[in-house]
Formats: structure tokens, sequence, C-alpha cells
């Protein structure tokens, strides 16, 4: 019984305390920037050339409300399998398609977010990559990406 008591009188003590932080999801964006890929204005599709690599030049953060923001490694995920990690910035990143058998395919990069007085954060973004047979497959208007450029798409960050 007098076990019962102090169990009794512990119970408000737990449930007055809550285990989340207070902060709110940073407002941040991670864009990726590729290269040797085809890209269609106002369209959210990567296209590439079958036998042709994508090429994730750099992934960048860039807080949109003034914090200080960085991310830790980069793990690329190919329709859903880890395909491997750069952990050291410009996080470079080479697939090969020249065993690809999908043609539409999700390339999702994966990193922590790291800010000032907040919690660890995970971040998400994620690319539709179309691969064509050969050049006159691809949309009207699509325009080859040389050098380093970037492709819009949204950020999804949770703790």
């Amino acid at each position: 019984m007098k076990k019962l008591f102090y169990l009794l009188f512990a119970l408000p003590l737990f449930l007055g305390t809550s285990c989340s932080d207070d902060k709110e999801v940073p407002n941040a964006s991670i864009s990726a920037s590729f290269s040797g890929v085809y890209v269609v204005p106002d369209d959210d599709v990567i296209y590439v050339l079958a036998g042709d690599p994508v090429v994730v030049e750099s992934v960048t953060v860039e807080s949109e409300d003034g914090e200080e923001v960085a991310i830790g490694p980069v793990t690329y995920i190919w329709n859903g399998f880890d395909i491997g990690t750069t952990p050291v910035s410009p996080f470079k990143y080479v697939i090969s398609t020249d065993y690809l058998t999908k043609e539409f395919n999700l390339l999702s990069l994966r990193t922590n977010l790291l800010v000032v007085d907040h919690p660890i954060y995970t971040a998400l973004v994620q690319y539709k990559v179309q691969v064509v047979p050969d050049e006159a497959s691809l949309p009207d208007g699509a325009t080859l990406l040389e050098g380093p450029g970037e492709v819009e798409t949204e950020t999804h960050i949770e703790k």
C-alpha cells in the first residue's frame, strides 16, 4: 500500500514534463546541382539518356529565416534503396544508368540538418528521374545541364 501511495504521489511529476523541444522546425531548403542531365522549364522531372550518368555536383543548404544551418553526410537513395553516402562537402555523387531497367525513378537525398540551438533534424529532398533511350525521346524544350545547375524541388524536414 505504501508503494502505491508513493507512485500516485510521483505521477504528477511525470505528467508535467515534456520530452519535446519547443523550437519549431527550421525554415531551410536543401538543393542539389546536377550536370549531364536534361531539364524542361516548369517541369519537375530530370531526364537522362540511357547509359549516361546522373551527376550530382553538389548539395547545399540555405536558411530562409537567417539561422545558421549546415548539413551532414548525404545519403543517396535510388527507388528506395541506399546506393551510397558522401560525407564531405560538396557531396558529389555519380549514378550510373547503364543497368537501369525502370524508365521512371525516384532519387532521394537524405541528410542531417544541423541548426544552432536546435536538435538534429532529418532532411529529405526527392527528384523524379526519367531515363529515355535517346535524344529524340526527350520532351520538347529539354535543355542539357552541361555544368552544375540546380533543379527545384521541396525539402521535407522532421525531427
